[in-house]
């Protein structure tokens, strides 16, 4: 458990960077363009990190597991806490509150990697 718990922080600032680019526009967010950036943020950090390559082994899994994780955060999340979580940018990643949250919704997903 605690490797998987590892690797899944290795995409906490993937998941988090989408944050700066969605903070230009002013109040609510849409939340397919951002569910899009975080898909597009973990998948980007999946090919980067050996781990997650080894763990996101295929393309299919890759995109099954940041499509599965994006919507639950943003799903989950009211406007008000998506706008702070987008106030954060990249610092998401280190509030602790947010960190753990975001670890939660990865852990929700691990399913994604055995289809």
């Amino acid at each position: 458990m605690a490797k998987k718990c590892g690797w899944l922080l290795l995409l906490l600032p993937a998941l988090a960077c989408a944050g700066n680019v969605a903070s230009g526009s002013a109040g609510a967010i849409p939340r397919q363009p951002v569910i899009q950036l975080l898909t597009s943020a973990c998948l980007a950090k999946a090919g980067q990190e050996p781990l997650l390559k080894s763990l996101l082994s295929s393309p299919a899994a890759a995109s099954a597991y940041c499509g599965c994780a994006g919507e639950r955060i943003v799903g989950g999340l009211s406007d008000d806490e998506l706008m702070d979580a987008v106030s954060k940018g990249k610092g998401v990643a280190q509030d602790p509150v947010w960190k753990r949250r975001l670890l939660n919704v990865g852990l929700q997903c691990l399913d994604q990697l055995v289809k």
